[in-house]
């Protein structure tokens, strides 16, 4: 039934009336209009008849009847595909959508003369089916939603073919393809030291270098001794420990002849953007970035761009080695939009390397860990769940018996060795809150009073962030350089300041004196490597995420100093991971040992707790193929993004007009639609220098400002930034968010 629905999703195509449309010279008297030419309804009553009577008529007696109830309740799920398959899933009603389809046809028989409708009959007999319930609703959802999103790609791939008289490559990695990664791995310089270390112990290395190739040899072998009974594993390593290589190579050893596919998921786009310079040159130089931002892979390969081609792969993720974001993910599971559902298919087969699993909905973080066991099983994937401060969700799955492996099994080993690298200061939190002055006092310490002088500060909200900044630009008198990066801070000022933060001359910093200040978005996943920190505190995986900031490289020990201005609970409202914090004891000593599995215990007692209640309505959704509703309930982020295009010009850069005249100018061509998409991709890439994505609440009033093509235009805009040069932004040039805020009345 699920193989015959991709061949009769479009029988409804022979209503006289869309062959009329189609310009089918038979049915030239047939006056189509835009309700008679409807075929997904006919395909559906067309589906059902059939089946019913090719296969499920069959189950006659007595014994068979529970066969014949089940296969009539997936037969109806694979019609409302087909109904659905030129728009989007919705939460399905099945007594509704038969008594539509009954309706249909009882008002529109005119449509059904090339129809065989010989048993019309048993159309009306599914109105008084019997209800069903799966011991599995996880199974049941995904059967109903792969066969959706896989007769969508089928539809889209039929197409490609038709327009192009050449079918579209399925990309994997095969064997030519494996072979070239295993090369271009192998010649790793980081990766050729380890493997002479493995033949030979008694080579020199440093201590750190040492630890990072012990853990990397120790993840292979246990790799090697799960990977056939086993499709998640914990690759739990401490931050500067060498995860991504480690990962990659764990990859290596998990795609054979059925696992042929590789995804890379963080949670932020710049991990991504960092990650991607790795993978491209130690893994596979084709791995493909997908986000919103990125301009559609174009193949250099072909003589000729294919637009059909190169938009339908990135529509899939169609790629061998691919970065994709957290919401990306989750749109392959849990989207209802239709072109979203293609990717799903995609997925089968696949290596998973999730990376900052922490930073995914607390709150969802049972329906996670469930959904990864499931899909893995079902889909023949492969998940690598990493972290250096993993919670290992085990106590959350419904199945207790079910394990997952730790790639490091003596991880204190470890971590007692690299947490020595930052001592902490807890002298600035007390009973009451901290005070700027007392904070101020404490950097102008550090600077005047000791040698360390590469400061990274984190606050926990973009109005701090601007305050610290503010401030501390004083001390660019003194030859400092002093940055601030918040989520919203565009590529060319990350890149920027990342790249500034890190340059080097003979292994040396070259910058010695630095201040950076920004909120969570430097925690995780940035490669930067400061001496001393100072850091708001929240919640202690935070904390220790953005102590793995300081000192990267052990050359001498890092101090992080802790404060209390920003509300925690506040900004994680909703997370039980806030119960305590540094200000308690206990916690501390968690924190400083790095024992996070008590900590992380905690919280799932809590999320037992207070959020099974929610994981049974799921559970109950997946059964009842509420799509909409799961879609909803799985929605990572809630908040919502405004755009905002700044008239501006960079030095050296297009101005914003310019490039977005030229943006509307391809949106309003008579262009293909793949060639227009594929362009608007490489225009919007250039276009987001100036454009500004801002999570708000609401506008405290109606914006009377211009908007356009869904963006929101700022004239004169250069005001709102700072080093500006000849009427030009530079790369130093920082948003001031909060006067814009103030002027443009947002809650934030």
């Amino acid at each position: 039934m699920f193989i015959e629905s991709l061949k009769l999703h479009d029988e409804g195509k022979k209503n006289p009336f869309f062959q009329a449309y189609m310009g089918n010279e038979r049915y030239i008297n047939y006056k189509f209009s835009k309700l008679n030419k409807h075929h997904t309804e006919i395909s559906a009553i067309y589906y059902c008849i059939t089946m019913y009577s090719r296969y499920i008529n069959k189950f006659i007696n007595i014994k068979q009847r529970l066969t014949q109830i089940y296969l009539t309740d997936i037969m109806i799920n694979f019609a409302y595909n087909i109904y659905k398959h030129h728009s989007n899933l919705d939460n399905i009603d099945k007594d509704l959508f038969i008594s539509n389809l009954i309706n249909y046809y009882e008002n529109n028989k005119e449509q059904f003369i090339n129809i065989d409708l010989a048993n019309i009959e048993l159309l009306y007999r599914l109105k008084n089916r019997k209800k069903c319930e799966y011991a599995n609703n996880y199974t049941y959802y995904l059967l109903t939603k792969l066969t959706y999103g896989i007769l969508i790609a089928c539809d889209f791939m039929a197409v490609y073919s038709h327009n192009n008289k050449k079918n579209l490559k399925i990309n994997y990695i095969n064997k030519n393809i494996k072979n070239e990664i295993e090369t271009k791995f192998a010649q790793n310089t980081i990766v050729r030291g380890i493997r002479q270390y493995e033949q030979n112990l008694n080579i020199p290395l440093n201590e750190l270098n040492k630890y990072r190739t012990e853990m990397f040899l120790e993840s292979e072998r246990n790799v090697e001794k799960y990977k056939d009974i086993s499709n998640i594993f914990y690759l739990e390593s401490p931050t500067g420990s060498g995860k991504s290589l480690t990962s990659l190579n764990l990859s290596l050893h998990l795609i054979n002849d059925t696992i042929n596919k590789v995804y890379i998921v963080a949670p932020y786009n710049n991990i991504n953007e960092q990650t991607e310079k790795v993978v491209k040159e130690s893994y596979y130089k084709d791995a493909v970035l997908v986000n919103s931002i990125e301009e559609i892979f174009v193949d250099e390969n072909d003589e000729f761009i294919d637009y059909d081609k190169d938009f339908l792969n990135s529509q899939m993720i169609n790629y061998p080695v691919s970065l994709i974001s957290h919401v990306r993910l989750f749109d392959m599971i849990y989207s209802c939009k239709r072109t979203k559902n293609m990717m799903l298919p995609f997925m089968c087969n696949s290596v998973i390397i999730i990376d900052e699993v922490q930073s995914y909905k607390n709150s969802l973080w049972i329906e996670i860990i469930n959904i990864f066991k499931e899909y893995a099983q079902m889909l023949n994937i492969k998940i690598i769940i990493m972290s250096a401060t993993l919670p290992k969700m085990n106590e959350l799955l419904e199945d207790s018996t079910y394990k997952i492996p730790n790639l490091i099994e003596n991880r204190q080993y470890y971590y007692d060795f690299f947490k020595n690298r930052v001592k902490y200061d807890y002298s600035l939190l007390k009973n009451g809150k901290t005070t700027l002055k007392e904070i101020y006092n404490k950097i102008a310490d550090v600077i005047h009073n000791t040698n360390k002088h590469r400061i990274l500060i984190e606050c926990l909200s973009i109005k701090t962030t601007e305050t610290f900044y503010n401030e501390l630009k004083k001390y660019e008198s003194d030859g400092f350089k002093v940055f601030k990066m918040t989520a919203i801070t565009n590529s060319v000022s990350r890149k920027y300041i990342i790249n500034t933060v890190q340059s080097k001359i003979n292994s040396e910093y070259k910058y010695k004196k630095i201040i950076l200040i920004g909120t969570q978005c430097i925690e995780a996943g940035i490669d930067i490597d400061m001496e001393i920190g100072f850091k708001n505190k929240s919640i202690l995986d935070a904390d220790e995420q953005f102590a793995g900031r300081i000192q990267r490289n052990f050359k001498e020990t890092g101090i992080v100093y802790f404060f209390d201005i920003d509300d925690s609970n506040f900004i994680y409202k909703g997370d039980y991971r806030t119960e305590k914090d540094l200000n308690d004891l206990k916690w501390r000593n968690i924190f400083e040992s790095k024992d996070f599995d008590k900590f992380y215990t905690r919280c799932y007692k809590w999320l037992i707790e207070n959020e099974y209640d929610e994981y049974k309505k799921y559970i109950r959704n997946l059964g009842e193929l509420q799509f909409k509703a799961i879609q909803e309930q799985m929605t990572l982020i809630n908040a919502q993004t405004y755009s905002f295009l700044f008239d501006c010009q960079y030095e050296n850069k297009r101005s914003a007009m310019d490039i977005f005249s030229e943006y509307k100018s391809i949106e309003g061509s008579e262009l293909k639609y793949s060639e227009k998409q594929v362009d608007v991709s490489r225009i919007r890439k250039e276009l987001s220098d100036y454009t500004y994505n801002i999570n708000t609440y609401k506008f405290k009033n109606e914006l009377h400002i211009e908007k356009n093509h869904g963006l929101y235009i700022i004239k004169d805009a250069k005001e709102y930034f700072d080093n500006v040069k000849d009427d030009k932004l530079t790369r130093q040039s920082n948003l001031d968010i909060e006067k814009f805020v103030d002027y443009m009345e947002l809650f934030i």
